[in-house]
């Protein structure tokens, strides 16, 4: 089986623009090349599963969304970074669009983008991480039974009973004081 590293997309790979809409406005976090590389190189996929309720609201259309993930994806393989796929939520419970407006198995902090992900991909859980700036991506990574790392953007959340596996404001952090070196140290899982 494979392992993988599961990635929400803004606040996480991008900056958060509220919304985004425009792929112009796609700035990659400072971190994410190197980050991805080192992750490449130790034979990880790279996965994004993002929440993007933007489509439900009716703040953007479907087609918005493509033209934003294309220039990221683009930019990603123009440095030599390849996601093995993307996951996306277009629901919200309160959209105004009629066809996205439900509540969902694929939104986070439900885990149906992970779980479809390991099984499409042959990804073992077990031996894969959820790297999120929300506590829904955590506790939907730690409902699909991977390890949970809270990507925290310098902000600071003093009390939840929702618990990552590690907290990080720099993603460079997560992958080499957390993935790495767990995986040279298999009893720290």
């Amino acid at each position: 089986m494979n392992k993988a590293v599961f990635f929400d997309r803004d606040g996480t790979l991008i900056k958060d623009q509220n919304y985004l809409s425009d792929p112009n406005q796609v700035v990659l976090d400072p971190n994410a090349i190197k980050a991805l590389k080192a992750l490449q190189e130790h034979n990880y996929k790279l996965i994004m599963v993002t929440n993007q309720s933007g489509i439900a609201r009716g703040l953007f259309p479907l087609y918005k969304f493509f033209a934003v993930q294309s220039r990221l994806i683009k930019m990603f393989s123009e440095a030599g970074i390849i996601f093995q796929d993307f996951y996306y939520c277009p629901h919200h419970p309160e959209g105004k669009v009629a066809v996205y407006a439900k509540s969902c198995c694929c939104r986070k902090p439900a885990p149906g983008m992970i779980l479809k992900a390991c099984t499409d991909h042959n990804i073992n859980p077990l031996r894969s991480f959820m790297i999120g700036d929300k506590l829904d991506d955590v506790i939907a990574g730690n409902r699909a039974g991977v390890k949970t790392i809270f990507f925290t953007n310098n902000f600071k959340i003093e009390s939840s009973t929702v618990k990552p596996n590690f907290w990080t404001n720099n993603l460079l952090d997560a992958v080499h004081d957390f993935i790495l070196k767990n995986e040279e140290n298999p009893s720290n899982f």
